[in-house]
């Protein structure tokens, strides 16, 4: 107890304590807890920092990993997270310069540039300050895409020492180089990189892209190999690779297999296309408008190309062109591509072989002085189709392309009558060996056409054949019935609706039809494209004479034309029995020196001389142009021959013009000879008596070689009314009209025989109604 006393008796009073001792006694405790709770949330502020860190770290790292393989969609959704990223952390500058070199890589190798780089301007702005590998990268891509060439230079000049290892580092770079030093350049640092960095495919990107800028697809073939190979599900590769596996547009065949491996990827690109970005939608538009194109499918071809048109690194204009080309003729590939602009080598290209399919020569020529002053000279191609169309046989022959197309045989066709025009059976023999590879039946046919035998070249002119169905037209039209005629002019019609050389064909089918309004709409259809071209307006001056409409040949050739063209003025003048015009006409050509030696003012000169009887001048100025005249000699022989026969020398003529006909056939064909052998039989027949009987040899021995024509059939008819059988020459006298209703000649000995009836009149007046005819009465 007293222990216990002494313990409460020497206790310190609790109020007796000092103040700040009682104070700390009741703090300590939650103060301490507060320090703690303080630490804790320090360390853990600390903590999150380096989480955050972290995962901004593994989040970027991850990103250049998916960046370095280079599929298209993990790039675009890439875009999408890291902007996300950015958004989130806008103080975290590593993340900010992440999304903002993403935002420079898209805009570099797909575009479009605003779409990407308008929504990363604050991180662009921000980057401004990364002294990183990343940031450095960032900073030189963004003067890349600003075109801030020099800049972008210094600052690499700064980064390189320091970040060497880092392969967007050098793809920035390569950049810069391409801005400031061109594609060559570019390239060069694109593979030496693709040697160091081979696991980052970026680059290829970049490459591919300079390929299609410049028309360089073997750059294109390498970057989608490349491509191909790290990952063959690689969109931009697939697209890319089979670009460039397609054929060019003046070549589109394929094996049926290669094609249907092309239209049956083409039937999956819209799918595959879809959410990505701009240049990778139109990149998969262009390459399935490629391959509808080759398929035929032009018109869906057109719409797509016409998509894209904006889109210069594609070509879309030329492709858009070529496509409204194959769908709608060259006068809709020129409206396609008249506001293309620049000196490209295929718009101009385009815009040339337009303008020769139009036979619109000085247009042509105005585009070929074009490309030769833009070094992209026109292609043996071309420069073939120019000869052609502008009648130059030697040039033709000189240019004619080594392979050739089905889209060409119209223009062989052309070159065929222009070679037999020259009367150049070398060169027609090796057209006919190069046309084998196009259509057999037509080579066959244009073979048998300059071989003795008439049923052989008939008989090759098929309905199954295009090309032969038109030959059959253009050089033999005489042996076939107007209905024959019009199925194989449907047949050319079909296939080659637009050729003007074709059209002249076509109306001179409507015509022997009866169908006058529409043959005449059909030339008029061919003058309002303003063509030039002389073979063209020949064959149209040709049709007008031989429907007697000699104002229209006159309106079509004025008398500033060449002499090849002024020969069929001269001609209407002389139908129209105007010989003071003829004749000055002549005097005009004779007088230029550059006309003077033309086949065509050395036929009229004869022709003034032979009418005045000066036959021995005559013979002495024909002799010469005989050896080379090509297909004038047809006409220059029969004045030759009537000269001989005007001076008594009869037979001469008659072995003249046989050994003519004959020596005809292999240099102009099978109806050159027979034009010649038609004038023995008129020269026979004009001789009477006993000549009409030469003229029935020769009648009878064409019939048996199976020629069949209107005036042949005449003339027989007229031998057998010679020779008292009138009921005879009935047949030959209709199977002419059959032939040709057109063919005047037969419907007036009909009628003076009272044999025309109402129908034969009916049609008489379609074709000719320059020609009066009034029936007997009681008819």
């Amino acid at each position: 107890m007293n222990a216990a006393g002494r313990g409460s008796d020497h206790a310190i009073p609790v109020l007796a304590m000092p103040a700040s001792i009682r104070i700390w006694q009741k703090v300590r405790w939650p103060l301490l807890i507060l320090v703690v709770l303080s630490l804790l949330v320090v360390v853990g502020v600390m903590t999150h920092q380096v989480l955050v860190s972290k995962s901004i770290e593994r989040q970027i790292e991850e990103a250049g990993n998916q960046e370095s393989a280079a599929q298209v969609l993990l790039l675009v959704n890439l875009n999408t997270r890291l902007k996300e990223m950015a958004a989130d952390y806008p103080d975290r500058l590593n993340a900010q310069t992440a999304y903002a070199w993403n935002a420079i890589l898209l805009a570099q190798i797909f575009g479009p540039r605003d779409t990407y780089l308008s929504e990363a301007k604050a991180a662009l702005q921000a980057i401004d300050k990364d002294n990183s590998a990343l940031g450095y990268a960032a900073r030189i891509g963004k003067c890349a895409v600003n075109s801030q060439w020099k800049e972008g230079a210094a600052l690499l000049e700064k980064a390189q020492p320091l970040f060497d290892g880092e392969p967007r580092l050098h793809l920035a770079k390569a950049w810069i180089r391409l801005g400031e030093d061109g594609p060559d350049a570019a390239i060069a640092e694109l593979n030496a990189m693709r040697q160091k960095f081979g696991d980052y495919l970026p680059p290829l990107y970049t490459l591919i892209s300079i390929g299609l800028q410049h028309r360089d697809m073997s750059l294109v073939a390498q970057g989608s190999t490349e491509l191909l190979l790290h990952s063959s599900s690689n969109l931009y590769g697939s697209l890319t690779s089979i670009l460039v596996r397609l054929p060019e547009w003046q070549n589109e065949s394929l094996a049926p297999d290669e094609q249907r491996t092309f239209e049956d990827f083409g039937a999956g690109i819209t799918e595959k296309i879809q959410g990505t970005p701009e240049q990778i939608q139109h990149l998969g538009i262009f390459v399935r408008s490629r391959i509808e194109l080759l398929s035929g499918n032009h018109e869906s071809a057109a719409n797509g190309f016409q998509q894209i048109l904006g889109n210069p690194s594609l070509n879309a204009h030329v492709w858009y062109g070529r496509a409204m080309y194959m769908l709608k003729g060259p006068k809709a590939a020129l409206e396609a591509v008249a506001n293309a602009e620049g000196d490209a080598a295929d718009i101009l290209g385009l815009r040339a072989q337009s303008y020769l399919d139009l036979h619109r020569i000085a247009d042509a020529e105005a585009v070929f002085a074009q490309m030769e002053r833009s070094e992209t000279p026109p292609t043996s191609r071309l420069r073939w189709l120019m000869a052609v169309r502008k009648g130059d046989a030697a040039g033709a022959v000189q240019h004619m392309p080594s392979a050739l197309t089905a889209e060409q045989i119209p223009a062989l066709l052309e070159m065929h009558a222009l070679l037999s025009q020259a009367g150049d059976a070398d060169a027609i023999q090796h057209l006919a060996e190069q046309l084998q590879a196009l259509s057999p039946d037509c080579a066959a046919a244009m073979i048998a056409f300059h071989r003795p035998v008439a049923k052989n070249a008939y008989d090759l002119v098929r309905l199954d054949d295009t090309c032969a169905a038109a030959l059959g037209i253009r050089h033999m039209s005489n042996a076939f019935s107007p209905d024959m005629l019009a199925r194989m002019g449907s047949l050319v019609a079909s296939d080659w609706p637009t050729d003007p050389r074709i059209a002249v064909d076509r109306a001179m089918v409507l015509w022997k039809s009866i169908n006058i309004d529409a043959a005449l709409a059909m030339l008029n259809s061919i003058a309002v494209l303003q063509a030039d071209a002389i073979p063209l307006r020949s064959a149209m001056a040709s049709l007008y004479l031989r429907m007697g409409r000699y104002n229209d040949v006159l309106a079509l050739i004025d008398a500033a034309a060449p002499p090849a063209l002024l020969h069929h003025r001269i001609a209407a003048l002389d139908a129209q029995k105007d010989l003071k015009a003829r004749n000055d006409a002549i005097q005009q050509i004779a007088n230029d020196e550059t006309h003077r030696t033309h086949p065509a003012t050395a036929y009229w000169l004869l022709q003034q001389k032979l009418d005045s009887g000066d036959y021995n001048a005559v013979l002495e100025q024909v002799e010469p142009l005989l050896a080379d005249a090509g297909l004038w000699t047809v006409e220059l022989a029969d004045i030759k021959a009537k000269a001989l026969n005007a001076t008594g020398k009869r037979g001469d003529a008659d072995r003249f013009l046989t050994a003519t006909a004959r020596r005809l056939i292999a240099s102009s064909g099978l109806t050159a000879s027979w034009e010649v052998q038609k004038h023995l039989i008129r020269l026979n027949l004009r001789r009477g008596g006993a000549f009409v009987f030469k003229a029935v040899a020769v009648t009878q021995d064409l019939y048996k070689m199976g020629v069949k024509d209107p005036e042949l059939a005449y003339s027989y008819g007229i031998a057998f009314l010679r020779q008292g059988n009138e009921g005879g020459s009935l047949r030959f006298f209709r199977e002419a009209i059959a032939l040709d209703p057109t063919f005047v000649p037969p419907y007036e000995v009909l009628n003076n025989q009272g044999q025309l009836n109402e129908t034969h009149l009916e049609a008489l007046k379609k074709v000719r109604p320059d020609i009066e005819i009034v029936l007997p009465a009681g008819t």
